[in-house]
């Protein structure tokens, strides 16, 4: 399976990076490349996508973050949500028979 994490983000958001960083490495080690979408300040732990849209064109700026990103699929986050178990490889992998 061909996939990517997106984590959309804003810049006011900063402060959660560093703990959504410390848990997802933390349970999911050996996850997939992970790429952030935020405003005009680059994530230090991540490749970052920076595109200054107004809020109302929220849904653009997740078009426009995804659209040249060489994968088959994307799983989109927001860097609010905290991993706090072990995430299965495998399990995650086995999904793609269901979206594919």
């Amino acid at each position: 399976m061909s996939f990517k994490i997106v984590v959309m983000s804003c810049d006011k958001n900063q402060d959660l990076w560093k703990p959504f960083n410390h848990c997802i490495e933390k349970y999911w080690k050996d996850h997939p490349q992970i790429i952030y979408s935020t405003e005009t300040i680059e994530n230090p732990f991540y490749k970052t996508i920076c595109l200054n849209y107004p809020i109302c064109k929220w849904t653009k700026r997740v078009y426009d973050t995804i659209k040249d990103l060489e994968c088959d699929n994307v799983l989109l986050m927001t860097d609010d949500l905290f991993i706090r178990n072990y995430v299965a490889n495998d399990y995650i992998s086995s999904l793609e028979e269901y979206i594919g």
